[in-house]
């Protein structure tokens, strides 16, 4: 376990979790974020640790990032912190680094102007013996002007709310996909869609990173509207994989959910989710709707869509072997019959020539343990990972942060689990498969989070921290108290 080495309530050390390699010395660095974490006098500015690699024992040193000055310096609730994702985005051969601070007031002219967003990037080189950590520039982006009235970005949109890092348009520059998924979106005549959200691609370049940037529209769905709803938060999620290649214009796909979109009539599910799969981007050199594949939760039991949340969290990776990769997505409410609302499940989705709703190759599995609260919400944190170092990733970590281990009248509940799953079972009639090899992963300081979520509710992370061929993982647990300060956070490092 690693904590907050200077913890604070409300701190939320473990927030945001990242692997990755900044100072190319051959071994994975571990990034934390603690996006509440107070910065002198500032209040909630956020603050961003490095505990460079290789990672053994209890770590003695921790290097801190505080949002630079060139991009405003600490703000008051500004959550510095909030996302990490890396990437080459100046084709340099240095890791790059961007941080999101999702409250950061960037138009205080603009209605109050709060939690509008920011992402800001790090240029590396990074050099952990020199005060300054990363040698290159930093670059604030925001979200751009309101399409249709030419306004600054609302107040509440938190920009920078997911990030994704890909190539896209291959052009050997890593890009970056931001998700605004509380943003306001205008009709095309008058009127709004309110927090219907909005996704952008900020291109990377050699000379000037981020000056190209596309929209990423709404995909109609079904006819019932033309892409966006209220409330739908598009957005929320975003990874990137190659999930169903054209061999003519080969590149990375791109996919964004929608968790909170209700499936279109004479269904009607409110809050199913759904998300889209944008294909080959080389094709018409844009985002096309037209080339899009839709999938949303495809579970055969009809009353276990309603309110499911389907694409609340996606992770990518080959887990079958074939020559694509595929898509795991959580549901955390979903209903699995019985007593269980809430329970959660997770659907995994096959890439290939058939990636789509009816795959026959699709499946759905649910938690290996049920605990005695019914609401779980399994799906709630996972990722795809090679933990037996075959090449495949054909394990499975999963979180249910309102896991209950105890019975009703023991002093804990809802300290939260997460699961390995080494192998599923046989496709069953229903298209579920159960989970026949796995481990619990529970924290090793539990404690009560009664109408709180709990052990593996922020994050799971994958990567390499101790150099073998086998993927280690990180769970990030910002709700948890450390040193009797609440909400401190702690960070859990699992290396195989």
């Amino acid at each position: 376990m690693l904590f907050d080495p200077s913890p604070q309530t409300g701190g939320r050390f473990g927030a945001s979790t990242l692997i990755a390699d900044l100072n190319l010395d051959g071994h994975g660095d571990l990034i934390v974020g603690a996006p509440g974490k107070n910065v002198g006098t500032v209040g909630g500015a956020g603050q961003v640790y490095i505990r460079p690699g290789p990672i053994s024992g209890t770590p003695t040193t921790w290097l801190t990032i505080t949002e630079p000055a060139a991009t405003g310096g600490p703000q008051i609730d500004g959550q510095f912190g909030f996302r990490l994702a890396t990437g080459d985005f100046n084709a340099d051969g240095y890791p790059d680094l961007a941080v999101t601070a999702i409250g950061a007031t960037i138009d205080p002219g603009y209605f109050t102007g709060f939690e509008q967003g920011q992402v800001i990037v790090l240029f590396g080189p990074f050099d952990y013996s020199s005060p300054a950590i990363f040698l290159g520039v930093a670059v604030g982006l925001t979200e751009p002007n309101d399409k249709r009235i030419n306004a600054p970005p609302g107040p509440g949109d938190r920009f920078g709310y997911r990030l994704a890092v890909g190539d896209p348009d291959v052009d050997d520059r890593d890009d970056l996909i931001i998700g605004a998924p509380f943003s306001d979106v205008p009709k095309p005549v008058s009127g709004t869609w309110f927090l219907a959200g909005e996704a952008y691609c900020f291109f990377g370049d050699m000379f000037t990173p981020f000056s190209r940037l596309e929209y990423i529209p709404h995909p109609d769905t079904n006819g019932d509207t033309i892409g966006p709803e209220d409330d739908c938060l598009w957005g929320l999620d975003i990874v990137v994989g190659n999930f169903k290649d054209n061999p003519d214009f080969p590149g990375p796909d791109v996919v964004i959910a929608a968790y909170n979109k209700d499936y279109p009539p004479p269904n009607g599910y409110l809050n199913q989710g759904e998300f889209f799969v944008y294909l080959d981007w080389r094709v018409t050199g844009s985002f096309d709707p037209a080339r899009s594949v839709y999938l949303t939760y495809d579970r055969p039991c009809v009353e276990c869509r309603q309110g499911a949340d389907c694409g609340w969290e996606m992770t990518a990776g080959r887990f079958d072997g074939d020559n694509f990769d595929d898509l795991l997505v959580g549901a955390p409410r979903g209903f699995t019959g019985g007593i269980h609302s809430n329970l959660g499940e997770a659907i995994l989705y096959p890439g290939g020539p058939q990636m789509g709703q009816y795959n026959p190759n699709n499946f759905w599995f649910v938690a290996p343990e049920v605990s005695i609260d019914i609401y779980d919400r399994f799906g709630s944190g996972l990722a795809l990972l090679d933990q037996d170092g075959d090449g495949l990733k054909d394990e499975v970590i999963a979180a249910g942060p309102w896991f209950d281990a105890d019975p009703p009248a023991a002093p804990l509940r809802g300290e939260g689990r997460a699961w390995l799953i080494q192998s599923f079972g046989a496709m069953n009639p229903d298209s579920s498969r159960v989970p026949t090899q796995w481990s619990a992963i529970a924290d090793p300081t539990p404690e009560d989070n009664t109408g709180n979520p709990g052990w593996g509710w922020a994050n799971v992370e994958i990567g390499k921290l101790n150099g073998n061929t086998r993927e280690d993982a990180v769970i990030g647990n910002p709700s948890a108290t450390y040193l009797l300060f609440e909400n401190a956070g702690e960070v859990r490092v699992i290396i195989w």
